[in-house]
């Protein structure tokens, strides 16, 4: 029975119809976040494998999660949920947040497609907790979804400027490459600004 395909059977007309339906099916349960986590992030004893990469998290002194973005609520649970409490601190931002449960992970609603005063201030708490305060002996593991550049920024311009940038841009015709070329040169936490908040810890 096809799960994600609802008008499976009206569609499946013909041997060859059903093969391409199923190949589809097959494809959607494939990239579904509970599946891919389930296959690529592994645990055994204190031996993480997170798509291929391998940390021996005894190595490190201390682990967080930062997550950001449509669906980086959903991911960073499932992640959550398999390392418990070997995360000792996490942060997530999306537009949809479903459970609200007291650990060490929290979890906030922020705005999409334009920045928000929240999305600042959730950009500017994260900064303040880890800028100058992780080391080499820190794993940060980094959840980056579709919207994320929206949710997780740190201008240098009122949010206001902010938010009047990405409507022209959203209308000028850029490629979202363009775009990024843009918004990069207003913001600490683009181009490569949050890699260098991160250092010297070891990001995934």
């Amino acid at each position: 029975m096809s799960m994600f395909i609802k008008n499976f059977d009206q569609l499946a007309t013909s041997d060859g119809r059903k093969v391409v339906l199923e190949m589809i099916e097959a494809g959607l349960v494939a990239i579904q976040p509970a599946q891919v986590i389930n296959d690529q992030l592994l645990i055994t004893n204190n031996q993480l494998e997170i798509c291929g990469q391998r940390f021996n998290l005894e190595g490190y002194e201390r682990v967080f999660l930062l997550g950001f973005g449509k669906g980086s609520a959903e991911i960073s649970s499932l992640i959550e949920g398999k390392l418990g409490d070997k995360i000792n601190k996490g942060w997530v931002i999306d537009v949809v947040v479903e459970k609200k449960i007291e650990t060490t992970m929290k979890y906030f609603e922020g705005t999409h497609p334009f920045p928000s005063e929240q999305n600042v201030k959730f950009t500017e708490m994260v900064v303040s907790e880890l800028e100058g305060k992780v080391t080499e002996r820190d794993l940060v593991i980094v959840v980056i979804c579709g919207g994320g550049s929206a949710m997780l920024t740190f201008p240098n311009c009122s949010v206001e400027e902010l938010i009047e940038m990405n409507k022209n841009l959203l209308k000028s015709g850029k490629t979202i490459t363009e775009m990024n070329i843009e918004r990069k040169k207003v913001d600490r936490v683009k181009g490569g600004g949050l890699a260098k908040i991160l250092v010297p810890a070891t990001v995934v």
